[in-house]
């Protein structure tokens, strides 16, 4: 009995037609086959983003442009800065960085939250938490203290911005709030001089300092020369004739070479502390204001538009997979050539 020959029209089995090499044709067969199912689900997503980014309220961008003044001392000056205000010290940082620790800083974040704002052209100053809805008991001191910390955080994650242009060295201060121009211009220009103010602060104090540590030294050291010094002049005294013995010779080099020491000690810190005390009374400009902050008359976001083309993209991206998952799982597909 002679068994049935298989031919090229054979219905591919289950399990076979789970398998489909789409070819561009097909695919564009299947496209054309689902448009209705693209297109609905790119309109509702498309429309349903559109209405979700329509509502939300617009911000506003400040920005101020400085330079850094970059002295002798460097960025190991900025180092004991950022030391000094509270935040955690770095180790080889970059300007960048060691400037952005000094603007996140509570002390400077805590005198925005002292103050209050004028956050509208014809509005009466209000404090920064009534500005960003955020609520708590006076009377009761840790609510206070959660309420600090929330709007310092709004302010590092969502309002503020650092960063320096590598090339040029220029270093922007980005102010971003909702709903109030005039609040950003306000804040952005209130860092801008309370980061200079800060540095200045703390170059004063850090000179004073050190003032005082070398005098403290110099008093020190001029003990120990007048110390050493007397021990030649009692070791002379007491051993006139110590050139006649190796002995003496080699013990009146030992003191003479401590008097040699006391003496450098003491002529480099009465160097250090003339230049301390130059550093103390100078005028330090730290930061230099290249550009101020202005009120931004057009919003910076939210890009409404750029997201809802990437919505309605992503839409009908979703419907041609939609529709080539339904050809697959299909019992009747068939294989593309």
């Amino acid at each position: 009995m002679a068994t049935p020959s298989v031919t090229e029209n054979t219905i591919p089995t289950r399990s076979e037609s789970r398998v489909i090499r789409f070819s561009l044709r097909s695919l564009l067969s299947i496209v054309w086959q689902n448009r209705w199912l693209i297109a609905i689900l790119a309109l509702v997503t498309g429309i349903g983003t559109s209405a979700y980014m329509f509502m939300q309220p617009d911000e506003y961008t400040a920005e101020v442009t400085m330079l850094p003044q970059q002295s002798n001392s460097g960025l190991g000056f900025l180092s004991q800065l950022v030391n000094l205000s509270g935040a955690d010290p770095i180790i080889d940082a970059t300007y960048e960085e060691l400037y952005a620790k000094i603007v996140m800083s509570d002390h400077v974040l805590d005198q925005i939250l002292q103050l209050d704002w004028t956050y509208k052209r014809s509005a009466e100053p209000a404090s920064i938490f009534a500005i960003l809805d955020i609520e708590y008991d006076a009377n009761d001191e840790r609510a206070r203290l959660r309420a600090h910390d929330r709007a310092k955080d709004r302010f590092r994650m969502q309002i503020l911005t650092f960063n320096r242009e590598r090339m040029t060295g220029f270093m922007t201060l980005r102010v971003t709030v909702q709903d109030y121009p005039v609040l950003a211009a306000e804040i952005a220009n209130f860092i801008a001089l309370a980061l200079d103010e800060y540095n200045r602060q703390l170059h004063v104090a850090k000179a004073s300092a050190q003032h005082a540590f070398i005098e403290d030294r110099l008093v020190e050291t001029d003990r120990d020369l007048v110390a050493a010094e007397a021990a030649v002049t009692r070791f002379i005294e007491n051993n006139r004739s110590y050139q006649s013995s190796p002995s003496l010779k080699q013990k009146y080099g030992e003191l003479r070479r401590e008097v040699t020491a006391q003496t450098s000690i003491w002529v480099e810190l009465r160097r250090q502390l003339e230049v301390a005390k130059i550093d103390e009374s100078k005028e330090m400009v730290s930061v230099f204001v290249l550009d101020s902050a202005s009120v931004p008359f057009r919003p910076s976001g939210p890009r409404r538009i750029l997201v809802s083309g990437l919505a309605l993209f992503f839409g009908a991206s979703l419907g041609v997979l939609v529709a080539l998952v339904r050809e697959q799982l299909a019992p009747t597909a068939r294989f593309a050539h």
